[in-house]
């Protein structure tokens, strides 16, 4: 396979995996609904540096080898991130305010804290370190080390900012809806449920 079409198919694999609702994205949607598109936006680059930190580990080779990704540190690593999605899911399953606040102005300190959110979501997202750790060394082989390594940077952020930017956009549409608090509670709580999900799938994957 060539160069181009390794390319391709990294492009579309992390598309679909990207738009697939997980923790990242679904909080994203719900930051924009609560705080505005400047916080999410801040959110976003917060998640699309957390995806630069796993691809960059991915290409320099530091967590290729077969024994990392089996080992006790690989596992206890993604022990914790499904306790930190469980903890998540708690939190969206007992939030009961409403999502669509008053306006209040901006501080530092809360733009500040949309970014370290969105980078600690996807560091400890098991789906995120999944892709980057196991997939694409095995997608791309040793050419990553070379001549390929810009384009997969710069495609990433792509296929991350055009994602992020739907959930962003698609979140608009939904704050005429979200008015009623039986509906924001409903959301609430089917989230909750997929993050708990996700952490069990991820939990029988590596200890069953």
């Amino acid at each position: 396979m060539d160069s181009a079409s390794q390319l391709f198919m990294y492009a579309v694999a992390l598309g679909i995996a990207a738009f697939i609702p997980g923790p990242g994205m679904t909080a994203l949607l719900f930051s924009t609904l609560s705080r505005g598109w400047r916080q999410s936006c801040l959110m976003l680059l917060g998640l699309i540096t957390g995806d630069l930190i796993y691809l960059s580990l991915a290409l320099f080779g530091l967590f290729q080898s077969s024994d990392f990704l089996q080992g006790i540190y690989f596992k206890g690593l993604m022990m914790l991130c499904c306790l930190y999605l469980f903890y998540l899911s708690w939190k969206y399953w007992h939030f009961n305010q409403n999502l669509l606040p008053a306006d209040l102005p901006e501080t530092a300190q809360q733009s500040k804290n949309s970014y370290i959110h969105g980078l600690w979501l996807t560091l400890c997202n098991p789906k995120t370190m999944s892709f980057y750790l196991a997939l694409v060394p095995v997608s791309f082989g040793n050419q990553i080390l070379t001549e390929l390594t810009a384009k997969i940077y710069l495609i990433t952020c792509a296929v991350l900012v055009l994602v992020g930017g739907f959930y962003i956009g698609c979140s608009f549409q939904f704050r005429q809806y979200m008015n009623n608090l039986f509906i924001q509670r409903l959301l609430l709580k089917s989230v909750a449920l997929i993050m708990s999900g996700l952490a069990l799938k991820m939990m029988f994957s590596e200890f069953s």
